[in-house]
């Protein structure tokens, strides 16, 4: 008797619980797909006999199945490759491997259309005597020109290769059949006995060497490494000599072919370089390659372009030598010596090395690709390192960083931030390198220091008043340090004081640590640099704007000082018809903070027609935009004229809370000139205190939502940021009951693309659907011809035909109208039968029915369970027996299973949750098997295609 296979991940629970390692118990459990008998004979002290398909009598025939390892035999080409290294044909060799599938030591197993060898390494010990040199050259050669195959998916453009199989774009043989051939070259090199008859009194390593030496000769042709991208993992560990001097080589010249493989392919593409890195980590652990593949890294750590994905050769090389934990076979005097030669050879790619292996509190320690077969990497992942060996690298790599910086002030910045992993001899060799430094650095390398220190001085001093703080530094180097920062000031005042009108202040001394103190006295430092600037050339300032920051705020500063009105008409004229928007900033905080001093003598000089002083409309709208919204405001930039009304409105940023009536006011101006959406943002603000509910301007809300569609679409992303604001002003439409249901389900309709993410209510639309047929055949027009006509002859769709069948499907897909129904909320069944009666009616005059039948029975499917705790509810099982619409079953089925949803599960799960379903169906299939009798059976239709899903499921698991 044998016993079944096994969920994996059930196996590896029982062998964890019996004290086994979950990885190794992952690894035995797998290899025996899924087997418990297979994973005891690898537990076994004493070797199990030997299995029948290794006898001699049987060997020679089923032999050449170690070289191939697994195919797919669905691929005419696979099946081509197998019969050239078996040297018999196909089928015969498939009639010779089969009787193995089974038994306590099977060979081979078949799932679907793969074949795959089990625990290739055992079988390639026993199998190696009967292979011939005739199937180990065909392996050779299959190698060779499967794996320089062209990959034709990088014909299509970078973010369209992920639908490679869609377009067709697919190589002619299996990943499967790739990746085994290459896993034989490395099991030949890896584990090949010399002696063995096939290698013909050749080392196994030179046959492999040989092999790979011709395939890595083609490197010079278009796409050679994305041809071999997916195996040079195997290639890698099995050839390392040939693989690195083909790297090398290739790195030499001008423009190296293997950068191609840093090229990023959008949202939804490949890492294509992640084997690369792989495959050198791997061979990181041999000592005999360490160093090469640490230069390796290196130089292309120089050359990478970046890209989205973390997994990158500098990230590589810093795990590879990481002081923490190193993982590759150098010693540390070794790594020592890797890190001087590489910061020689590259000098960019060594000096972020250098910074990647020194302390982090946020470090994360990746494991690294390691040997899958050689016997280069140590049994445990982690190995020990002592705290002094470890702080005696770290100041090695110190010493190396401080050698690298020379006058580079973000580098300087970097070390003088470290301090604190610095032993006292060094630190203090930092500390005076850096006191000397401000007599050697120059223009914006010096005012860069100066900055940076800057932030650093904050960052500490923020804390220096709390002693629990450990990483704040002492009192003595802090004071070190803002001495530096006082040398380094610069005597242009204007250079001096920039900073202090950033968006983000970073005072460097006396930092308070409760942020309404520092705020306090950020703004008295700002008050006082404004008394020095104001009595600055004003020409001179404003040429010096883009040395600013937070323009309205210097503006503002300067109208609070001393000398502001002397100074207002010179910057004021200068600045608020100026074409720099940086000036009209200046201008518009300039204005604010005069208005506040005397609002009507401001208003009156600078924005009457009447006034000597008045400049022009435009520059009127410039100061009116950085006065407090108010009606008053809004009136005085009516006064002024139609161009002061339109700039004015075109560029102002309105933001009012809880003031309805006068956010109606400025919508409406804001509507009048093309911004929608700013008004939307306005409105949606004021929503809390159930304005529209009341006597809000409800027709205001509809205008300028409808007005917002056009705007969405001409500016998509600031459509997006408003997405949000659309569904509260819709919502709140919806919750004051004042808008005609059509009106509502008109607007829902237009922004269905923002409500089927965004909704905070319950749409009319799908409310209106099941109990309004004309609405449902409506929407179902939209996307369907009617029975009986045809195709041909029809004119094509336009665009904006085929947007609203697009819109139209979306809200079908989405039409749930039972989801979240309790069963006693339920229509009864003469309702709920008369509802589908009345649609079913209305689809056959329209000549829909069959389509129509597909989606109510898909509505269906929402249904709650019943109240008898079966599932679907008693209304729903009356209108199923009334019907015997073939495509309302067949809808009923397929919304069932299309609402499961995406589904998660362990690597080897296996078909467990589908099991788990079908379990429940027949359940309920068998409970209405008597008194419904057509729902039963669509029930048992669900089982059935569960229980299918998990055969194929399990099959999945043990193709890996």
């Amino acid at each position: 008797m044998e016993l079944r296979a096994q969920p994996v991940s059930a196996l590896v629970e029982y062998l964890a619980k019996q004290g086994l390692d979950r990885n190794d118990a992952y690894e035995r459990c797998q290899e025996a797909g899924g087997y418990l008998e297979r994973v005891r004979h690898t537990l076994l002290a004493v070797a199990p006999a030997v299995p029948e398909w290794a006898a001699p009598a049987v060997g020679v025939t089923v032999a050449a199945a170690i070289l191939i390892g697994e195919w797919d035999e669905s691929y005419e080409t696979d099946k081509a490759v197998v019969s050239a290294i078996a040297g018999v044909d196909y089928e015969q060799f498939v009639r010779a491997v089969t009787p193995f599938q089974s038994g306590p030591s099977p060979l081979i197993s078949c799932a679907g259309t793969v074949w795959k060898v089990y625990a290739r390494p055992t079988a390639w010990k026993l199998l190696e005597p009967a292979l011939t040199t005739r199937q180990l050259e065909a392996l050779l050669q299959s190698a060779h020109d499967v794996l320089l195959e062209p990959d034709p998916r990088f014909e299509l453009a970078p973010e369209e290769r992920w639908m490679a199989n869609v377009h067709g774009k697919r190589r002619a043989h299996s990943s499967h059949l790739r990746n085994a051939l290459a896993a034989g070259l490395l099991h030949a090199a890896a584990l090949g006995r010399d002696d063995a008859a096939c290698y013909a009194g050749r080392r196994a390593q030179s046959w492999i060497d040989g092999a790979c030496y011709r395939l890595f000769e083609k490197r010079s042709e278009p796409g050679f490494w994305r041809r071999i991208r997916g195996e040079l993992r195997e290639l890698a560990e099995a050839a390392p000599d040939q693989f690195l001097t083909a790297l090398e080589a290739d790195l030499s010249q001008a423009e190296p072919q293997v950068c191609d493989m840093f090229e990023d392919e959008g949202e939804h593409g490949a890492c294509l370089h992640a084997d690369l890195l792989w495959a050198l980590e791997l061979l990181a652990w041999a000592p005999e390659y360490v160093g090469r593949v640490a230069l390796v890294l290196a130089a292309l750590a120089e050359r990478d372009p970046g890209g989205r994905w973390a997994n990158r050769p500098h990230s590589s090389l810093a795990e590879m030598l990481l002081p923490l934990q190193p993982q590759c076979s150098a010693t540390a005097p070794e790594r020592k010596k890797l890190l001087t030669l590489i910061t020689q050879r590259f000098p960019k790619a060594g000096w972020n090395l250098g910074k990647a292996l020194m302390p982090s509190q946020t470090a994360i320690i990746t494991p690294a690709a390691r040997p899958k077969l050689r016997g280069w990497a140590p049994e445990a992942e982690r190995k020990p390192v002592l705290r002094v060996d470890y702080w005696a690298e770290i100041q090695d790599i110190s010493e190396r960083l401080l050698e690298l910086a020379g006058k580079d002030a973000e580098r300087w910045h970097f070390l003088l931030s470290s301090l604190n992993s610095f032993m006292p001899p060094l630190k203090e060799r930092a500390l005076r390198g850096a006191e000397e430094l401000d007599r050697h650095i120059e223009g914006d390398n010096r005012l860069l220091f100066w900055t940076l220190l800057r932030k650093l001085l904050h960052h500490h001093n923020q804390f220096c008043a709390k002693e629990e703080v450990e990483w704040v530094y002492p009192r003595e180097i802090l004071d070190r340090l803002e001495a530096i920062y006082a040398r380094l000031t610069p005597e242009d005042p204007i250079s001096q004081l920039a900073w202090l009108f950033a968006f983000h202040v970073e005072r460097p001394t006396d930092v308070a640590l409760d942020w309404r103190e520092e705020q306090e006295k950020i703004s008295a430092a700002q008050a006082a640099t404004a008394e020095t600037l104001a009595s600055l050339d004003l020409y001179a300032l404003v040429a010096a704007l883009p040395r600013f920051e937070n323009h309205r705020m210097l503006g503002y500063c300067l109208g609070r000082s001393s000398r502001a009105e002397t100074i207002e008409p010179v910057l004021l004229r200068r600045c608020a018809a100026s074409a720099v928007e940086q000036e009209r900033d200046l201008a518009r905080g300039f204005s604010a903070a005069r208005y506040v001093v005397d609002p009507g003598g401001f208003l009156r000089r600078w924005c009457s027609r009447e006034s000597p002083d008045f400049i022009s409309e435009h520059a009127a709208a410039t100061m009116l935009q950085g006065l407090p919204a108010s009606p008053e405001i809004w009136d005085a930039v009516e006064a002024v004229g139609p161009l002061c009304r339109e700039s004015f409105w075109k560029e102002a940023y309105i933001h009012l809370f809880d003031r309805p009536r006068q956010a109606e006011q400025a919508a409406r101006n804001l509507l009048s000139v093309g911004r929608a959406l700013a008004a939307i943002d306005l409105l949606a603000t004021n929503t809390k205190n159930g304005w529209l509910a009341g006597d809000g301007d409800m027709r205001l809300v509809v205008e300028v939502l409808e007005a917002g569609v056009a705007e969405a679409n001409a500016n998509p992303t600031h459509g997006q940021r408003v997405a949000y604001d659309i569904a509260r002003l819709i919502k709140a439409l919806a919750d004051s009951k004042r808008l005609d249901l059509g009106e509502l389900m008109h607007l829902e309709w237009i922004y269905f693309g923002v409500l089927e993410h965004q909704a905070q209510h319950d749409l009319v639309i799908y409310q209106h659907l099941i109990s309004d047929p004309a609405l449902l055949l409506q929407v179902i027009a939209l996307i369907y011809i009617p029975e009986g006509e045809s195709r041909e002859g029809r004119p094509e769709p336009s665009e904006g035909e085929r947007a609203a069948a697009a819109q139209a499907w979306r809200i079908l897909h989405e039409w749930k109208p039972f989801a979240g129904t309790s069963p006693r909320a339920m229509p009864s069944s003469e309702e709920l039968a008369a509802i589908v009666e009345r649609v079913r009616t209305l689809a056959m005059e329209r000549r829909h029915s069959g389509i129509v039948d597909d989606h109510l029975g898909k509505a269906l499917a929402t249904s709650p369970l019943g109240t008898d705790g079966v599932w679907p509810h008693e209304s729903v099982r009356e209108v199923l027996e009334r019907n015997s619409s073939k495509a309302l079953a067949d809808g009923f089925v397929a919304g069932k299973r299309n609402l499961r949803g995406v589904t998660s599960r362990s690597p080897g799960d296996g078909g467990e949750q589908e099991r788990q379903l079908a379990a429940q169906y027949e359940t309920w299939q068998r409970a209405l098997a008597v008194s419904h009798p057509r729902t039963s059976a669509l029930l048992g239709r669900l089982a059935e295609g569960y229980r299918s899903e998990a055969t194929l499921e399990d099959v999945e698991v043990l193709k890996r």
